[in-house]
């Protein structure tokens, strides 16, 4: 392992100064760089951010970590007054001078706006990394995490969401950390990147070096037990074909059947009729026993069967994100760039080559796909608008055709520079939740789909990824996802209505965009 290049600087914190160092080395890993997160299984909080489909332009870097400094937590009010009020739950296993609380993590709790909370736990470990480190990685530490549905969902003066369920899973989580892998997908080099905290120039170095070996044993012993397990030559089919969850699809349990799934078509396009909305994005979600199985061994399953830009493995004590996401929500770059890629129109890929041809220009020439991705594209740019200069957004993509391994899609893409004064979190709270799950206008659709829809969609449809400690933030949209939590798993799919959507082939898209999460689960063969 070779240092590539460090820092030492000082900031503020708790009325004194706390040193911070920095050091990015390269790193020789003996597996494929997702393989590596199997080092963190024993680790409480960790994750992996996957770019584990090729040949696309947002699918460079892969990122993982564990054993992070804090955790944001936060539970949205009910009723609510204001978007994004909840009670907000801060656990801190190291302070920003580096200090370890051995008794146990030091908690903080409040109630409150969650985003000036986020920003404010951010601002406190943040540092400014060099610029030769910047230029290799868009992330080199910082936030990683959700933002749920419902988190931002608000109706208005005297708008109301549903009821919490007994759940366990916050409506925001992220988790902060100051050592994190950083893969490139072009190059095939892997680095670490680390922060290192103390009370002096001395102990912020001395950490660092603490903070190095403590990686370096972790990912030499136990990706060493992983290999004795004669897990290392298995291949990623191989390796998906493990997992031992045999439910058929047909017993898993939708809170629609197809009847009811129609009529709540119908009744949307009653209110498209009456001129409340343009479109609605009308989700079901699904859920069945999970038991005792290894999520990790579902990731490996779902990776190999539907490869994704934005793939995940979110991991913690009491839930799991298991996540093929095709779609990026949000990504801000550290010059202050903004661009959102909204998907609306889908088919499924066809059995043969003459079949996939047909139905992706079947896609292409659809009417109605295309007035669906434009009016989201025209409320994403209104949404960029409240904190973008003026005259920085441009459509550069519009209505682009993408292949994935089960479905076609039309994707566009938006940009804009934010301005001065504002920063990721303003543009969280801009566009928050993603048009391209709500509908158009926006507020009113969600007051509509709040109505139909029995239950809250949770982290689905919200947005998953990470915030920098210098400002870069890339979120996917948090679809084609598998939420694990004690003895079930839950996932879900819809799609947009609009004036002339059939409720039959609107109920027939949600299927379809589910067949590779089932697949996964149901031990399917790999093509």
């Amino acid at each position: 392992m070779s240092t590539l290049l460090s820092q030492t600087s000082n900031a503020v914190a708790n009325n004194r100064v706390a040193h911070v160092s920095y050091d990015l080395r390269k790193l020789e890993l003996c597996v494929p760089f997702w393989q590596a997160f199997t080092a963190f299984r024993k680790q409480g909080h960790a994750f992996l951010l996957d770019s584990s489909l090729s040949g696309v332009e947002c699918g460079r870097y892969s990122f993982l970590g564990g054993a992070p400094v804090a955790i944001f937590q936060a539970h949205r009010i009910v009723p609510c007054s204001t978007p994004f009020e909840a009670e907000i739950e801060i656990r801190r296993f190291r302070s920003t001078a580096g200090e370890v609380h051995k008794s146990g993590p030091e908690l903080e709790q409040d109630r409150g706006d969650a985003i000036s909370a986020l920003r404010r736990l951010l601002q406190q470990y943040a540092i400014n990394f060099p610029k030769e480190a910047s230029r290799r990685f868009p992330f080199l530490g910082g936030a990683v995490g959700f933002f749920g549905y419902e988190s931002g969902n608000w109706s208005g003066p005297g708008g109301s969401l549903k009821n919490l369920e007994n759940t366990k899973i916050p409506d925001i989580y992220f988790a902060i950390y100051d050592r994190v892998l950083c893969h490139d997908t072009i190059s095939e080099e892997t680095y670490l990147s680390v922060v290192g905290r103390g009370s002096s120039q001395v102990s912020a170095t001395q950490a660092i070096d603490r903070e190095v070996q403590e990686m370096q044993d972790t990912i030499r012993n136990d990706l060493s037990v992983w290999q004795s397990s004669n897990r290392s030559d298995r291949n990623e089919e191989s390796l998906a074909n493990e997992v031992h969850y045999q439910a058929a699809a047909s017993s898993h349990r939708s809170d629609f059947d197809q009847a009811g799934y129609c009529d709540a078509v119908r009744t949307i396009r009653d209110h498209i009729e009456a001129g409340d909305v343009y479109q609605a994005c009308m989700t079901q979600r699904f859920q069945a026993e999970w038991g005792n199985h290894d999520p990790w061994q579902l990731y490996a399953s779902l990776r190999a069967r539907n490869p994704a830009p934005f793939a995940c493995f979110l991991q913690t004590p009491s839930f799991q994100v298991v996540s093929a996401s095709p779609e990026r929500y949000l990504a801000v770059d550290r010059s202050g760039k903004a661009e959102s890629r909204p998907i609306k129109g889908t088919r499924p890929r066809g059995e043969d080559p003459q079949q996939d041809a047909a139905l992706r220009g079947e896609l292409a020439a659809s009417e109605k796909d295309q007035a669906e991705n434009v009016m989201i594209v025209d409320l994403v740019r209104n949404d960029f608008g409240r904190v973008c200069r003026f005259g920085s957004i441009k459509v550069s993509r519009l209505m682009h055709i993408e292949t994935y391994a089960t479905v076609f899609q039309m994707v566009s893409t938006v940009s804009g520079y934010l301005a001065t004064d504002r920063d990721a979190l303003d543009l969280i709270r801009a566009t928050f939740p993603g048009g391209s799950m709500t509908g158009a206008p926006k507020i009113e659709a969600m007051k509509i789909l709040n109505q139909i829809e029995p239950v809250r969609r949770g982290i689905y449809s919200g947005a998953i990824g990470y915030i920098d400690y210098a400002g870069a933030m890339d979120l996917s949209m948090v679809i084609r996802s598998l939420i694990i939590e004690e003895d079930r798993i839950l996932y879900h799919a819809g799609g947009g209505i609009v004036a002339d959507s059939s409720p039959e082939d609107e109920y027939q898209e949600s299927l379809d965009k589910v067949v590779a999460l089932q697949a996964a689960l149901a031990k399917v063969c790999i093509e």
